[in-house]
């Protein structure tokens, strides 16, 4: 599974800050195109930054014969009621926060990445009722997205933004997430 980000003009240049990168944000597994959107590439580096240590957590709940994250997490919430602990339910909301996958202000769906089976990384999610899932590398995965991160920053700063404001907000980025 891989990320692919080309950076493309922002069509709302006008009514939007000048640090987005605005591009095609395309995901693959197996030649398979699992997410082709365009939108703020900011988006996908900041939850990558803020998430990547929690995508090698193993899955920790019983999957009682469900084979992917996104279906178990809507069984897991529907058996949750006013009897459920609450530090079981804190233990939920923490495991599935930390391994969704969406972006914010668009009607892109919601993806669940994640170890849980085999220690293979896994990417799931429901569309028209059905549940897909595919299996990955993930640490490939962390280490190819990383990979492209710096080639997209590095790209973005030299073609669009040249200024002395967007060298510093990417050198800002760059200590805040250490790229």
């Amino acid at each position: 599974m891989s990320f692919n980000f080309v950076i493309k003009e922002n069509p709302y240049s006008d009514n939007s800050s000048k640090y987005l990168i605005w591009g095609r944000i395309l995901l693959i597994i197996d030649n398979k195109i699992i997410i082709d959107y365009e939108w703020d590439i900011l988006e996908v580096i900041e939850w990558f930054f803020n998430k990547k240590e929690h995508l090698l957590e193993k899955f920790v709940f019983k999957k009682d014969g469900f084979s992917s994250i996104a279906e178990i997490r809507d069984h897991l919430y529907d058996s949750v009621d006013y009897k459920t602990p609450l530090d079981y339910i804190e233990k939920l909301e923490d495991y599935f926060s930390n391994h969704i996958f969406r972006l914010k202000g668009t009607s892109l769906g919601i993806y669940y990445i994640g170890i849980f089976d085999n220690k293979l990384g896994q990417i799931s999610f429901k569309r028209d009722n059905d549940f897909f899932c595919y299996e990955f590398d993930m640490n490939k995965f962390i280490k190819e997205t990383e990979l492209k991160i710096y080639d997209t920053t590095r790209q973005w700063n030299k073609s669009f933004y040249k200024t002395v404001e967007a060298t510093s907000k990417l050198e800002e980025l760059k200590k805040t997430y250490s790229f």
